[in-house]
């Protein structure tokens, strides 16, 4: 039994196990992660917005309710950490530069048609919502309008990532 040890040991003799690379992990948990069922895990949520302030609360409030949020600052860098990666959900802001919310909605219906997805906007500097209304007939689950609360996002998440208590039902 020591020899196996001494082996294993001479194999990784100034790797950590920290130091490996997080992506090593059961192919059943890999098949799992990519059809959305992981079981006993909160969901992983990727964020796309261009306001760095709004991502750094949103992701305390996840980090807090237990989710894994990856933050993406525009469209195309949400679109290509979704390609990259795994999620459960996708929420993304309408306004932003380079790649709008509505451009990366079709753009991530494209790459998956069964994407869930909650649209948000603050209706920029005219404040319009009609973004809303079309981020939903684009396939958007869920819209919501800046700001927002705390329980209201939450309750949208859980929704949606069936985080959810049973019984509880929420309406957009």
């Amino acid at each position: 039994m020591r020899k196996v040890v001494r082996r294993t040991k001479g194999l990784l003799p100034h790797m950590r196990l920290a130091s490996l690379p997080t992506a090593i992990e059961p192919v059943s948990h890999q098949r799992e992660t990519r059809m959305g069922t992981r079981r006993g895990a909160m969901a992983r949520i990727l964020l796309i917005d261009d306001d760095a302030d709004f991502c750094g609360l949103l992701q305390e409030i996840f980090a807090h309710a237990g989710y894994e949020v990856v933050v993406a600052h525009t469209g195309r860098e949400g679109v290509a950490c979704y390609e990259a990666a795994s999620f459960d959900l996708v929420i993304t802001d309408i306004l932003m530069p380079e790649q709008e919310g509505l451009e990366t909605i079709i753009a991530l219906q494209r790459i998956n048609p069964q994407v869930k997805i909650i649209a948000l906007s603050g209706g920029g500097q005219t404040g319009q919502m009609h973004f809303l209304y079309v981020a939903a007939a684009l396939g958007a689950q869920r819209t919501l309008r800046k700001p927002l609360t705390r329980q209201e996002l939450l309750e949208v998440v859980r929704e949606l990532t069936h985080d959810a208590d049973e019984g509880t039902s929420f309406t957009s």
